[in-house]
C-alpha cells in the first residue's frame, strides 16, 4: 500500500487496516508508513484498532502508572480514535476502550481490571439480564468500579446509576468513579 501522509497515531481509518509498531513516544502527528492488516475487529465489526508507535500497546515495557491513570488514558485515546457524538459513537468508544484495555493486560500482565462486567444482586450476571448494571471497568484488586462517560457535558453519572451499581455490583464495592476523556 502507498503511504497515507501525515496521520495521528490513533486516527480512525479503514476497519481492518492498522499499523502495529513499537514505541512509547507521545501522541503526535507523524509521517505514516504503509498500513499493515492486523485483522483485529471489535465484536460488532464497526471499528479497527491502531497499534501505531504512539499506541498504548506498542511498547515492550509500559510506564509505571496507577490503574486509574491507565483507565483515564484509555478513555482519552478512545475518544480521540472514534469520531462523533451520540449513542452509536459512545458504544463504539466503549468497545474500543474494552479492546484496548484487554489487549494491554494481555501484553503486560493482568492488573485485575475486568471490562464490561454485568452484575445483579452482588453476583456476576449474563449480559442483558433485566435490571443488571454493566460496569465498564471493575478493578478487582481495589474493588472499585469505573464508568466511562463519553459526553460533551460531564459529569453524566447520575446518583441513581451510581446507586444501582453499588447495590447490584460486586459485594462491598468501594465506589464508582466516572471517567471522562
Amino acid at each position: 500500500m502507498a503511504s497515507h501522509g501525515n496521520a495521528s497515531a490513533l486516527t480512525p481509518g479503514t476497519l481492518e487496516n492498522r499499523i502495529w509498531e513499537k514505541s512509547w513516544a507521545t501522541l503526535e502527528t507523524r509521517q505514516a508508513g504503509p498500513l499493515q492488516t492486523t485483522g483485529l475487529h471489535q465484536e460488532n465489526g464497526s471499528a479497527g484498532y491502531d497499534f501505531a508507535p504512539d499506541s498504548l500497546l506498542a511498547a515492550k515495557t509500559p510506564p509505571i502508572r496507577s490503574n486509574a491513570d491507565l483507565i483515564q488514558e484509555i478513555a482519552t485515546r478512545s475518544e480521540n480514535a472514534i469520531d462523533g457524538t451520540g449513542r452509536f459513537a459512545g458504544t463504539e468508544k466503549h468497545s474500543y476502550a474494552k479492546t484496548l484495555l484487554d489487549k494491554y493486560q494481555g501484553i503486560y500482565g493482568n492488573r485485575g481490571l475486568q471490562t464490561e462486567t454485568t452484575w445483579l444482586n452482588n453476583a456476576p450476571a449474563t449480559y442483558g439480564t433485566k435490571g443488571a448494571p454493566r460496569i465498564d471497568v471493575w478493578d478487582s484488586n481495589l474493588n472499585w468500579a469505573y464508568d466511562y462517560k463519553f459526553t460533551i457535558r460531564p459529569p453524566a453519572l447520575t446518583p441513581a446509576q451510581t446507586q444501582k451499581i453499588m447495590t447490584h455490583g460486586p459485594p462491598n464495592l468501594g465506589g464508582v468513579t466516572e471517567i471522562n476523556p
